[in-house]
C-alpha cells in the first residue's frame, strides 16, 4: 500500500463472499425514499442483531437464484465486489455510490485465497502484502509476540465469538446415556488441547455461549483439565468404542489424537476417521451417518445466544441433511425452553440464556473445549486498528495508512 489511493492487498485462507444491491419490498417491509420500514409478523428479539449480519443487504428485485452464487451484483456499503475468483481472489472496490460515515480509505481491496501460510507470513513480513487475515503459521506467533508485542502495531490477538467442541452423537446408543456424555466431558483435557493452536490460540472453557455474548455467565461445569477420578465413577466400569469424526488439518489430527489418548484412559476406545472440512460438515451434517463424536467449532453469525443455544441444540429442525445440530440433540424439555427463550427480550433474555447455557453444558450434548482468537499480523504501513465487535479480527475497511 504505498498512498490511500493504492491497493489494499491481504491474505485470507477459504472463500466468503456478500453480494448486496437495491431494495426490494417482500411482504412486510416498505420503503419510502431511504427509508426502510420492517413489519414484524411474531415476536424477534434478536431482530436488530439478526439485520446486524453481513448476510442482511439490500438485493435487486431480479436478482436471478444461482446455487454458485451471483457475481456482479453492486454493493450497499462503502465498498463493492468487483471481482471474484473462487478459490482465488476477491476484488473490493470503493462504491461511489456510498453515503454513508464509513471510511473510503483505500481504491480497491485485493484478498488473495488459498496462499500457504508461511509464504504469506513472509510477504507480510517484507512489507510485499499488508494483511494476513487467517494463516499464519505456528511457529510465528512466539517470534511475534516477542518482537512486537500483543495489540499494538503490528500482531493483534483478539477475542473472537466461538467455541470448539465435541459433538456427542445423542442419536447412537452410546451417548444417549447422559453419564457417558458426562464422563467424555471430565475426561477430556482442555488445556491441552486449547495449546494444539498455538501460542496465543485460544483459551480453555466448558461453555456452550462463549464470552462476549448476551447471556454468558463464567461459571466452572467441567475443569479444564482431565478429572479422571470422576469420569470412571461414571463409567461404572463400562467400556465403549466410539467414532469420531474431524477435519485433516494438523491441528484436527493433533486434537483428535490426543482425545483418542483422554478416553482410552476411562475405557471408551477411539477410531479416528480423518476428512476434509468440506466432507466432514456433509457427512456429519447427514442423518444416521455412522459416528459417535464430531470434533468442529462455531462463530457466532450474529452476537445472540439464540445464535449458539437454538441453532446448535433445537431438536425440531433436526433434518435429513445439513444438520449444525450433530450431536442430533433432541430434547423436549429443552426444546420447550428454547421456545421460550427465544421469546423473551432484554435482561431477562440474557438470564434465560445464561441458564439454559448451564443446564445444556451439564446435560453435555456438546463437550465444549475452548474459545478460540483471531490472530492477525499486518506490515510496517498499516495503522487505524479496529476491532470488528462481530467478526473478532480487524475491521479491514477502518485499517489506515501510517
Amino acid at each position: 500500500m504505498q498512498s490511500p489511493a493504492a491497493s489494499f492487498i491481504g491474505d485470507i485462507a477459504g472463500a466468503s463472499a456478500v453480494l448486496s444491491g437495491k431494495a426490494t419490498t417482500p411482504s412486510g417491509v416498505r420503503v419510502s425514499g431511504d427509508t426502510l420500514t420492517v413489519t414484524l409478523t411474531k415476536r424477534a428479539p434478536d431482530f436488530l442483531s439478526r439485520i446486524a449480519m453481513p448476510f442482511f443487504c439490500a438485493i435487486p428485485e431480479n436478482l436471478p437464484i444461482d446455487p454458485s452464487g451471483v457475481r456482479e451484483v453492486p454493493g450497499a456499503g462503502p465498498y463493492y465486489f468487483a471481482e471474484f475468483k473462487r478459490n482465488a481472489s476477491i476484488l473490493l472496490r470503493r462504491n461511489p455510490h456510498y453515503g454513508g460515515t464509513r471510511p473510503q480509505r483505500w481504491d480497491q481491496v485485493t484478498i488473495t485465497q488459498n496462499v500457504n501460510p508461511q509464504t504469506s507470513y513472509l510477504q507480510v513480513r517484507r512489507g510485499e502484502i499488508d494483511l494476513d487475515i487467517a494463516g499464519l503459521p505456528p511457529a510465528a506467533h512466539s517470534e511475534l509476540t516477542k518482537t512486537y508485542g500483543i495489540n499494538k502495531e503490528r500482531y493483534f490477538v483478539l477475542p473472537g465469538l466461538t467455541i470448539q467442541y465435541i459433538a456427542l452423537n445423542t442419536a447412537r446408543p452410546l451417548f444417549r446415556d447422559r453419564s457417558f456424555r458426562q464422563a467424555v466431558a471430565y475426561a477430556i483435557d482442555r488445556t491441552s488441547l486449547m495449546r494444539l493452536s498455538g501460542l496465543n490460540g485460544g483459551v480453555p472453557n466448558d461453555q456452550i455461549l462463549p464470552p462476549g455474548i448476551p447471556g454468558y455467565r463464567d461459571v466452572v461445569v467441567y475443569p479444564d483439565r482431565p478429572n479422571l477420578t470422576k469420569a470412571r465413577q461414571l463409567m461404572a466400569g463400562r467400556t465403549a468404542k466410539a467414532v469420531l469424526y474431524a477435519g485433516n488439518d494438523p491441528v484436527s489430527k493433533s486434537s483428535a489424537e490426543l482425545i483418542r489418548v483422554n478416553l482410552a484412559r476411562i475405557g471408551i476406545e477411539v477410531d479416528v476417521k480423518s476428512y476434509s472440512f468440506s466432507v466432514q460438515i456433509n457427512k456429519a451434517g447427514t442423518r444416521g451417518e455412522p459416528f459417535d463424536m464430531n470434533l468442529i467449532g462455531w462463530f457466532a453469525d450474529y452476537p445472540d445466544p439464540y445464535d449458539f443455544i437454538n441453532v446448535l441444540l433445537y431438536g425440531k429442525t433436526i433434518a435429513k441433511l445439513n444438520n449444525v445440530n450433530t450431536a442430533y440433540f433432541n430434547d423436549p424439555v429443552f426444546n420447550r425452553r428454547m421456545d421460550r427463550a427465544a421469546l423473551t427480550t432484554g435482561d431477562a433474555r440474557a438470564g434465560v440464556y445464561a441458564a439454559l447455557d448451564r443446564d445444556l453444558t451439564r446435560a453435555a450434548p456438546f463437550v465444549v473445549y475452548g474459545n478460540s482468537t483471531t490472530r492477525e499480523f499486518v506490515s510496517s504501513k498499516i495503522g487505524c486498528p479496529v476491532r470488528s465487535a462481530q467478526a473478532g479480527g480487524l475491521n479491514l475497511t477502518m485499517l489506515c495508512r501510517k
